[in-house]
């Protein structure tokens, strides 16, 4: 289960200990509101962009947040072809991703907010960290 930790340069990281799978920011791109990160587990690194969304329930009218991938396995500033992600293993890494960014949030406080605030909507489903195995 993916959590908050320290990264090797001191900053901040989502973590999962058992898989050793970490995601962090590396920085926000030219285009408002879309972020992009790398996860890396072993000699697996994938970079992808995220955009961050915000709504409201139409029941409770709670505000939420919620990501949508915007590039996945490489980055529009890739050179064509230089994807190390294979398209079969696409679908299991996005989930991966899911996870790794309700727990990341808006910025490293996903765990701190009600799980319904932070949410990754993938294959027309919204995710939150209730989906992910998180308590609350």
């Amino acid at each position: 289960m993916f959590r908050i930790d320290v990264a090797e340069d001191g900053g901040k990281r989502v973590f999962e200990p058992e898989s050793e799978t970490s995601v962090v920011l590396t920085r926000t791109a030219q285009r408002s509101h879309v972020k992009v990160f790398l996860m890396t587990q072993g000699e697996t690194r994938i970079p992808f962009e995220a955009r961050l969304n915000h709504a409201a329930d139409p029941v409770t009218g709670d505000e939420y947040r919620y990501y949508t991938f915007e590039a996945f396995g490489c980055l529009p500033t890739d050179k064509p072809g230089t994807g190390s992600l294979e398209p079969r293993d696409e679908s299991f890494w996005k989930h991966r991703a899911a996870a790794a960014l309700v727990v990341y949030g808006r910025r490293y406080d996903g765990l701190e907010s009600p799980p319904e605030r932070n949410r990754v909507l993938l294959e027309g489903r919204f995710y939150t960290r209730l989906d992910f195995g998180f308590d609350s």
